[in-house]
C-alpha cells in the first residue's frame, strides 16, 4: 500500500523548472529495477555453478581412485582393480531441490542375499553386512563381514573446496548478471 503525504504549501519550497510528476516506490521500483530478471539470471547463474561444481568434484573423485593391482590402505580411497567404481562416477542437478547429487552409481547385479549397506557405501564409511549363505545339507548360515572405510567422496569435496574450485563457480553469477543487461 502506498502512502501519500502532503505538506502545507507555505513550507513547500519554491522550484523554478519543468515539473517532475510525482511516483510512488512500486512504479520507482518497476522501472529502475528488474527484480524478476534478476532473480531469473542468478537461478540460472546457480544452477550452472552447480552443474559445473558437480563436474569438478565428479573428476577430482574418479582421479583419487587409482588403478592398482594391490589393495588400497583403510582411510585412503580405494583401488580399483576392474574399473568398475571409477566409470560409474556420476552426477545430477536436481531442479526441485536447486542441488547437485555426485557419487558412485549402484550397478545392477548386486547380490540380494545381503544385508546392510552396498558396496558405495561400504567403501565411503566402512562397516559391517551380514550375508547368508546356503549349506550342503539345506540349511542357511549368517555370516558377518567387516570393512574399513576408503573415503573418496568426501574427501574429493574437501580437496575441491580447499583448493577454491567451488567458490570460483559462485563468484561471478552477480557479475555476469550485470553484464548481460538485466
Amino acid at each position: 500500500m502506498a502512502f501519500k503525504m502532503s505538506l502545507p504549501a507555505s513550507s513547500m519550497p519554491k522550484i523554478s523548472g519543468p515539473r517532475i510528476p510525482a511516483m510512488d516506490i512500486r512504479t520507482t521500483t518497476k522501472y529502475f529495477f528488474n527484480r524478476a530478471g534478476v532473480i531469473d539470471a542468478i537461478s540460472k547463474g546457480n544452477r550452472q555453478a552447480l552443474i559445473e561444481i558437480g563436474a569438478i568434484v565428479r573428476q577430482v573423485m574418479k582421479r583419487s581412485i587409482r588403478k592398482r593391482k594391490a589393495p588400497a590402505q583403510p582411510g585412503g580411497p580405494p583401488h580399483s582393480h576392474a574399473g568398475h567404481l571409477r566409470k560409474h562416477i556420476y552426477f545430477h542437478y536436481s531442479h526441485p531441490s536447486q542441488s547437485v547429487i555426485i557419487g558412485p552409481a549402484l550397478l545392477s547385479g548386486v547380490r540380494k542375499n545381503i544385508a546392510g549397506p552396498q558396496a558405495p557405501e561400504l567403501l565411503e564409511f566402512g562397516g559391517t553386512i551380514k550375508r547368508k549363505k546356503s549349506m550342503k545339507r539345506g540349511g542357511r548360515m549368517e555370516r558377518t563381514y567387516r570393512y574399513p572405510a576408503f573415503p573418496f567422496a568426501g574427501p574429493a569435496l574437501q580437496k575441491s573446496i580447499t583448493k577454491g574450485l567451488i567458490t570460483k563457480q559462485f563468484e561471478n553469477i552477480i557479475g555476469k548478471t550485470v553484464v548481460r543487461g538485466i
